[in-house]
């Protein structure tokens, strides 16, 4: 999700504004997270693992949705497709 956010920012904000170097740098740091705990740390994600994050996701999206509902929002993208 972050890599898909980086790749196809969906913006409101123009360039030198703090919220478009915050977009990008929160989520590039989701990535490098990840490599680093990977590449660095040594660990090493297990089919059990993945099955918990697809669980934990999930649950998020639920939570996330039924908020949206409530607050006629559109967080992680979940009622409809972003206008860019």
């Amino acid at each position: 999700g972050a890599l898909q956010a980086v790749l196809t920012p969906n913006l409101d904000y123009p360039f030198p504004h703090f919220r478009f170097f915050h977009f990008f740098i929160v989520h590039m740091a989701i990535i490098l997270t990840a490599l680093y705990m990977t590449w660095i740390r040594g660990y090493r994600p297990t089919w059990k693992s993945i099955g918990h994050t697809m669980l934990f996701l999930n649950a998020a999206a639920l939570v996330v949705g039924l908020a949206n509902a409530a607050l006629g929002s559109n967080y992680m993208f979940l009622m409809h497709k972003p206008n860019t």
